[in-house]
């Protein structure tokens, strides 16, 4: 009992957070084969995208376990890899060749969509907690404003995703006819 509550309230809401991100890229793309197109953008952003995990690595200096850090590392690295390349097939697959556009798709939408699966199901769970808590001692304290605040953080990063979605689908090339 105590693990489907933990699935239910801990990772549930955070992954269906992430999916709303990016439900519409996926149900356009979903059954479209066609070859991988890179274009010189890709790279920037490429680059721009594995500056994520390199961030996050320079504040883990001070860890003590240099094996952690190494570890840590060459997963974050292998995810942003994978991550790009699946989001370059997609977009090619979508015909969306505009720079920008994938740009934001690679950039700020799949990112964010990670973000807010991984994260996302605890901040709720950790607001739902807080209220919870507020209710059976019927007060409202200031612990309250950090879960409310993250947990609105995380269902505007997923609405503002899903809006950047239209707008990427927006630009999408017509087919080209062979004739």
């Amino acid at each position: 009992m105590g693990i489907l509550i933990l699935l239910l309230f801990f990772f549930v809401p955070g992954i269906v957070l992430g999916c709303f991100a990016i439900f519409l890229i996926a149900e356009a793309s979903r059954g479209i084969t066609r070859p991988t197109r890179f274009y010189l953008s890709d790279m920037a952003w490429l680059m721009l995208l594995l500056q994520y995990p390199l961030v996050f690595l320079s504040y883990a200096r001070s860890w003590q376990s240099e094996m952690a850090i190494l570890s840590l590392g060459s997963l974050l690295l292998i995810m942003c890899l994978f991550v790009w390349w699946r989001g370059i097939t997609t977009l090619s697959g979508l015909n969306v060749i505009g720079p920008w556009r994938r740009g934001t798709f690679l950039l700020v939408i799949l990112p964010g969509a990670i973000f807010t699966g991984i994260f996302g199901g605890p901040m709720l769970a950790m607001l739902f907690e807080q209220l919870r808590r507020c209710a059976r001692e019927e007060t409202v304290t200031s612990e309250l404003i950090l879960p409310t605040g993250l947990a609105a953080l995380f269902i505007g990063l997923s609405f503002g995703c899903r809006r950047l979605s239209y707008w990427i689908l927006a630009g999408r090339q017509p087919e080209e006819e062979n004739a």
